[in-house]
């Protein structure tokens, strides 16, 4: 393969990638964006926004001063967010893995890095 043939596979693939990763993100902050109209607590609300798409739930939680705020933004990134979890079930398509494996142990994840997050406040 030349380098041109190949600076052009390149792009190509990278492009592929950024529409998948840029679809995902809309489609997960239009779904967050539709639940304000059923979720009326502000702090339940960018919770969920946090589940669906970690980075927005993330900055609108930093907001509160409440004391699950860093527990929960721990668990986020942990977690990664159903968005991220979905760009990555996509990029991973033609490997053979378990999704569901995978979901739970980013759910344990989280709820590992929550309860570290916790029990830190209360020791610093």
């Amino acid at each position: 393969m030349s380098v041109i043939d190949a600076l052009k596979n390149s792009i190509r693939t990278s492009l592929n990638a950024f529409i998948f990763i840029l679809g995902y993100m809309l489609v997960f902050q239009c779904i967050g964006y539709s639940l304000k109209m059923i979720v009326s607590d502000d702090f339940i609300y960018n919770m969920i926004q946090g589940i669906l798409e970690f980075s927005s739930g993330s900055i609108n939680l930093l907001a509160y001063s409440h004391t699950f705020v860093y527990p929960m933004i721990s668990f986020f990134l942990s977690f990664s967010g159903l968005s991220v979890l979905m760009q990555v079930d996509n990029i991973l398509e033609d490997i053979p893995y378990s999704f569901k494996s995978y979901f739970i142990s980013r759910v344990f994840h989280g709820i590992s890095s929550f309860g570290i997050c916790w029990m830190l406040q209360y020791w610093i």
